[in-house]
């Protein structure tokens, strides 16, 4: 199975300007959400319950710092591992091996460069005249 752990918070309401929308912070609400601790045996509970149903991937959204805390004991074994998710970031944590090995992990940033890298077309641009 797979699992996609993807980092979120409320950060309140989108704004007009894509600039200042890049820079908005968390609200009141965003910051309560991610207080409340989230316990890893829960958590592998959760993975166990849909391993055994089969699924071939599980997305798991979540809040830091137990996001990345997760990933970090998913792929170390146990330990705790510093693994860094920004906001919207999301890893693929293949659970087939042991300890479970994250193929990769992608954020905001590098999410921005691959579209705009399949944007772009390969051919050279020719004048018809």
């Amino acid at each position: 199975m797979n699992v996609y752990l993807m980092r979120h918070a409320n950060a309140g309401l989108r704004r007009d300007n894509p600039l200042l929308d890049a820079k908005r912070a968390l609200i009141k609400e965003g910051k309560d959400q991610c207080m409340p601790g989230a316990a890893f045996a829960d958590f592998q509970d959760l993975l166990t319950k849909y391993e055994t149903q089969g699924r071939e991937g599980v997305l798991v959204v979540g809040h830091n710092p137990s996001i990345f805390q997760f990933v970090g004991r998913l792929i170390s074994g146990n330990g705790p591992v510093a693994i860094r998710m920004r906001k919207a970031s999301i890893a693929r944590v293949d659970m087939k091996n042991h300890p479970p090995r994250m193929q990769w992990l992608i954020d905001p940033r590098t999410a921005r460069l691959i579209y705009d890298s399949v944007g772009k077309s390969s051919r050279p641009k020719t004048s018809r005249k």
